[in-house]
């Protein structure tokens, strides 16, 4: 929004509808990438407590193996 502003600070008259529709398509977005920052954090949480099963998964599987003798590495 900065290069619609004057050295005052102020947007100049001239291109003052100009930027009200940018500011408008600002705000806008603002609630798409919310929508979007949602998901992406749904998505992580789910990927996350899948790999947690796995970890454990594994962790007991090499356990289990090494209990028995068995050499996995």
């Amino acid at each position: 929004m900065g290069e619609y502003e004057t050295t005052e600070g102020r947007v100049p008259s001239s291109r003052y509808e100009e930027y009200l529709g940018v500011f408008d398509e600002y705000n806008d977005s603002v609630e798409v990438w919310e929508g979007r920052e949602r998901r992406l954090r749904s998505a992580e949480a789910s990927c996350r407590a899948t790999i947690e099963r796995h970890n454990a998964i594994s962790d007991t599987l090499r356990t289990v193996l090494a209990e028995a003798g068995i050499e996995t590495g």
